[in-house]
């Protein structure tokens, strides 16, 4: 047990960081002083950053600043001299004695490491951890109570010293803009830009690989829009499509190409290249958002006459010209003119583009760019009158429709939070359509008559239309269109009452007080507070039998709960905010009383103030939390504007732009005029040299496949970890051998001479359903805020090596995610090119049919095409500054990825005339995805069979759902609830934050079984694609017996989220490289690392080390 224990100190150490950074945020301060009193029981957030609080206001007796004060402790109140502490004589040893042990080095419990954060300068690159270091002592939860503890003088000596060198520090030295590489057009904003350049709206972008939310939180995040292959392909198919719908009909339905076509009418001979050139250039500067040059256009021009020479019509002609263009990197990527200097002012082009991609988030308009060619665009007045008139521009309209929806989370209305429609009929779509437009409305129209910030929470009006009005119960309102509705009583206004924002923050079939309350605090406020401790007792539900627990309210209940020590310190904080919202159902409609009869709605804060019902949570925020609503505000719209999470070196950038904010008491232009002024929007920062991925392999020829057979590698990953004892063979024989399985591994049985299964094998840095995820094949920690898994993933490495001369160098599968976390980027990606970079997935069959077989990027990915845009690439690496080449490198590389598959397609339609094997894989699969699970599942699976067989790739990882996903496997007999709930599987009141709401287990036994038949489910599909290989010659023997396939999770014990002792099997022999039909027993906890390691020496590949180990894994080969 003593691994649970270690994980459970882990666990709670997490907790209390979390605890305090909530706690403390409510707090505001003076400025240091040098006699430094302070009372550890109600410490304060050091160098929080705020502006002093000015208000006076008060809710009954107690002063606002005084708000939701962290609980008392043991730790007697001091006087210390902070001035005069010095760190290596006063705080050195304290650390050394009581802190190290569990932060430093390789032991870095709660992902702490004091060494590792004292040696990066200046010390406030890690503010956050050192705010968390010094609450978390003044609690006196540090180190944990069962360890020796350091006196009040040493915890207020190292409390002092993290505060003061915090306050103190001169955040405008560190002032910079930042530096991101080459902005990818985000989905939405792909969709918009071509709208706007042509005058089409299809939609395609549905067509396209999901995309994942950034660190931002919002999807426009440059750090994680992505250029893969999967990608490009789908640009190339975009293009055609867009096109043909852009010439299609007389005159063409794009008015932009039927002046273009009209121009071009009277053109004749090679002669009049020029004049060509010049229809071609306006074109090429809209889409580019910058003058091309002289170079580019006379490529696409001389395309154009190419082809009419040949033959080919105008329509066409400008067709495929245009093509090129819609390809290029210079229209998908917004690449920013380079400059010497380390920090330079942006070009008036860049500004443009920067305006109208914050604002419209889509390509600037022709008033923009005649701005930006004047030279006229960054004179503050003109810029300021450009704003202006942007937003009142209806494109302006994205604010509400991404920023605020993707803020508040609105934008989960219809796809993660929906009613089965049989049993609510009201729930129509236009309904829930309606919903998120009176919020997305309601904030625009904030921004439009330039608000002040207190009307997004006070408001006397919102926009409804008649289906909207009549769910609200709100006569008079009459017509399918949105409109601006005056309210005629408190009990609706500003963002709480608006029904989309209760039911995101609902259960399905209940509301919930804690996840209210937790999202006010969180998103609304910006002071999240931490997850439930380990120790935390759970919500008691009514039980059978029992009389008394089940006459009482859910505010009773709350109260029980809360009278529990551990419990207590948060749910004072989040159950009032919470109730008070409990007049609105979980769809938003008012209401009087639940099932278990009135509501009561009233609450009090910590502080003493007291109120009840949306008009006095209202009155709450607007007096007394006012200050963090504009921070939060500040900080989240800033992060959308820059396309980047905020960092330290931006506290100074942010003070400015809030203080303007507030000097015109909050009202929302001015917060947008503020941003757009701002230091980091109007600057850039020169990157260091990057070095581009895989560049060498670009331009190398591509060569033969060997003579013998490949091996082939695949990891097949499923989440949420097994029960105690599930992994564990029934018998095993004295040297190891698999004698028999369990009974539920069975389904493997037949193939137990064909796998090895590792045991007390564990990830020692990343854990958890994300980390744990994102980092399951690289052997490194996850660092969240910058994307970082601290290197390749082992499919890549060995995709660089046996994968160069495939058409694929590696197929990356998932089946399409359901649940809260469906859009999360560590729960949905195991396979990484690079540190930062994940491999794009395929989620739907015939699209990876597709793939495969070589059917893919339109004809308009020719070798012509190809050659041009290749050659603009080149082009443009040598124009961009550093830190854009690792986006143009991506972009290079796809490009080399379509010409190895246009000579793959030529071979394989040769060989699949030739051979009539795997003639049931080779039939392409219907469009979508399938309606039954187990069809989708051996779909995909077959789908590697078929890369296999046909040599289309030699490495796949196949995701058999995200890390933490909450699918319903009710298809099974007996079997309830999502997959995350039953593996949690000793909490059976259906009532925490992994339910659904609607499920509850009459005992952990019997949840328990449903979540083991869940995982045999599984297996039983693994047994079909290993039956599927093992029956594929391939030689000197079958396509398994030439494969390594790893199948396993990320965690151990799902309801722990242990990572130690992980599930895995290693299936096939990798040529000769496994001897299989064992169990192989490390006598120590042993990193994967060792295992990845000896596979990839297994495959041939040169390679000594592998992420933290330099010691490949033993007895592989008997």
């Amino acid at each position: 047990m003593r691994w649970r224990g270690a994980t459970l100190l882990l666990t709670c150490c997490a907790f209390v960081l979390g605890l305090l950074g909530f706690l403390f945020a409510w707090k505001s301060d003076s400025p240091p002083r040098t006699e430094f009193r302070r009372s550890l029981s109600a410490p304060r957030n050091p160098g929080d950053g705020l502006p002093p609080k000015t208000s006076d206001s008060q809710l009954d007796v107690i002063q606002a600043d005084d708000i939701y004060s962290p609980p008392s402790s043991n730790v007697e109140e001091v006087l210390v001299d902070a001035s005069s502490i010095d760190l290596e004589r006063d705080v050195m040893p304290i650390f050394e004695s009581n802190c190290f042990e569990c932060h430093s080095g390789e032991s870095q419990e709660g992902e702490l490491d004091i060494i590792g954060i004292l040696a990066e300068t200046p010390w406030v690159r890690n503010r956050e951890q050192w705010v968390k270091i010094s609450q978390y002592l003044a609690l006196g939860a540090m180190p944990p109570q069962d360890y020796a503890q350091p006196t009040p003088e040493e915890r207020a000596t190292v409390v002092a010293w993290i505060d003061r060198m915090l306050e103190t520090f001169d955040y405008e030295t560190v002032r910079s803009p930042g530096f991101e590489e080459a902005h990818r057009l985000s989905h939405h904003e792909y969709d918009a830009t071509v709208r706007d350049l042509l005058a089409v709206d299809l939609n395609l972008v549905e067509k396209f690989p999901d995309e994942n939310s950034g660190t931002s939180g919002f999807d426009n995040s440059a750090n994680t829009l992505f250029l893969q292959p999967l990608l490009l392909e789908r640009y190339f198919a975009a293009a055609e499509e867009l096109l043909d719908a852009a010439t299609r009909g007389t005159p063409p339905a794009s008015p932009v190409l039927a002046r273009m076509m009209s121009q071009l009418s009277d053109v004749g001979g090679s002669s009049e290249s020029e004049k060509v050139g010049a229809v071609f250039q306006d074109f090429m500067l809209r889409a580019y958002r910058h003058p091309p040059t002289e170079e580019q256009v006379q490529r696409i021009a001389d395309y154009y006459m190419q082809q009419r020479e040949s033959g080919v019509s105008t329509s066409k002609s400008l067709q495929a010209a245009l093509s090129l263009v819609l390809v290029a990197p210079e229209f998908l990527l917004r690449v920013e003119t380079p400059a010497t200097e380390t920090e330079y002012h942006i070009s008036e082009w860049d500004l443009a583009s920067r305006l109208s991609y914050f604002l419209w988030a889509s390509m600037p308009d022709e008033q923009l760019f005649s701005l930006a060619k004047e030279g006229r665009l960054s004179q503050p007045a003109v810029l300021a009158s450009e704003v202006d008139r942007m937003l009142e521009d209806p494109r302006s309209d994205t604010l509400g429709t991404t920023f605020a929806a993707q803020w508040l989370g609105f934008q989960h209305l219809g796809s993660r939070v929906r009613l089965d429609p049989t049993d609510n009929p009201w729930c129509t779509e236009t309904l829930m359509q309606a919903m998120r437009d009176e919020s997305a409305s309601f904030f625009n129209s904030l921004v439009r008559e330039n608000e002040p910030l207190e009307r997004l929470i006070d408001a006397d009006y919102t926009f409804l239309n008649e289906e909207l009005a009549k769910h609200y119960r709100i006569r008079f309102v009459h017509g399918e269109e949105i409109r601006r509705v005056q309210l005629k009583d408190d009990k609706r206004g500003g963002i709480f009452g608006q029904g989309s924002l209760l039911a995101v923050t609902s259960f399905p079939d209940r509301t919930s007080p804690v996840v209210r309350g937790k999202w006010i605090l969180a998103t609304v406020l910006g002071t999240p507070p931490p997850p439930p401790p380990p120790n935390a007792g759970q919500l008691d539900e009514n039980e059978e039998g029992d009389e008394e627990r089940q006459i009482l309210s859910l505010r009773e209940k709350l109260a029980i709960h809360r009278s529990q020590a551990e419990c207590s310190i948060c749910h004072d904080q989040i159950d009032p905010l919470g109730l008070s919202l409990e007049h609105y159902d979980n769809f938003g409609r008012r209401r009087r009383s639940t099932e278990s009869g009135s509501i009561d709605s009233t609450g009090q804060l910590p502080n003493g103030t007291k109120f009840a019902d949306l008009p006095g949570l209202r009155r709450v925020i607007v007096e007394q939390r006012m200050d963090d609503l504009a921070r939060q505000i500040t900080l989240k719209m800033l992060s959308y504007a820059l396309g980047r999470q905020i960092e330290y070196y931006d506290e100074a950038s942010l003070q400015e732009i809030l203080h303007q904010f507030e000097q015109d008491d909050y009202r929302l232009r001015s917060l947008i005029h503020a941003i757009v002024k701002s230091y980091p929007f109007q600057y850039k920062r020169l990157g260091a040299s990057l070095a581009l991925p895989l560049l060498e392999v670009m331009d190398a020829e591509a060569g033969q496949g060997p003579s013998k057979p490949t091996p082939r590698l695949a990891f097949i990953y499923f989440p949420n970890g097994v029960a105690d004892g599930v992994w564990e063979p029934e018998q095993v024989g004295p040297a190891g051998e698999l004698l028999k399985l369990n009974r539920w591994m069975s389904p493997l049985e037949a193939f137990r001479d064909d796998i090895v299964i590792p045991r007390n094998m564990w990830t020692p840095l990343g854990n958890g359903h994300g980390a744990g995820t994102a980092t399951w094949l690289t052997g490194h920690g996850f660092d969240e805020r910058r994307i970082d898994v601290g290197g390749p993933s082992v499919d890549q490495i060995a995709a660089r090596e046996i994968g160069r001369d495939t058409p694929l160098p590696s197929l990356e599968l998932s089946l399409q995610g359901m649940g809260s976390y469906a859009k999360d980027l560590p729960r949905n990606n195991i396979s990484w090119t690079d540190a930062s970079t994940p491999c794009a997935r395929e989620v739907e069959p015939r699209r990876v049919f597709d793939r495969v077989t070589g059917r893919t990027g339109g004809t308009l990915a020719n070798r012509s095409v190809l050659d041009l845009v290749l050659e603009d690439a080149r082009s443009l690496q040598n124009r961009v500054s550093t830190a854009d080449r690792r986006k143009v490198g991506e972009y290079l590389e796809s490009i080399r990825g379509l010409e190895r598959r246009l000579d793959f397609a030529e071979a394989q339609t040769t060989r699949v005339d030739r051979e009539q094997l795997l003639t049931d894989s080779l039939l392409r699969p219907k469009a979508g995805i399938p309606s039954e699970h187990k069809e989708y599942v051996r779909l995909m699976m077959d789908m590697i069979v078929l890369a296999f067989w046909s040599d289309a790739t030699r490495v796949c990882t196949f995701m058999l759902d995200h890390g933490q996903t909450n699918r319903y496997f009710n298809f099974l007999n007996g079997v309830q609830g999502t997959w995350h709930a039953l593996s949690h599987y000793k909490d059976i009141s259906g009532r925490s934050d992994d339910d659904d709401g609607k499920i509850s287990w009459e005992s952990e036994a019997s949840k328990e079984e449903m979540f083991n038949e869940v995982v045999k489910w599984h297996h039983e599909q693994v047994a079909y694609l290993l039956g599927r290989l093992k029956q594929v010659n391939d030689g000197s023997g079958s396509l398994l017996d030439h494969s390594m396939l790893l199948y396993g999770s990320s965690l151990s014990n799902g309801y722990y989220h242990d990572p130690k002792n992980i599930p895995i099997v290693l299936a096939g022999r990798g040529g000769r490289a496994i001897t299989s039909g064992r169990v192989l027993q490390q006598s120590e906890l042993t990193s994967m690392s060792r295992l990845y390691l000896s596979m990839l020496q297994g495959l041939g590949i040169t390679i000594d080390r592998f992420a933290e180990t330099d010691h490949p894994l033993e007895h592989l080969e008997a």
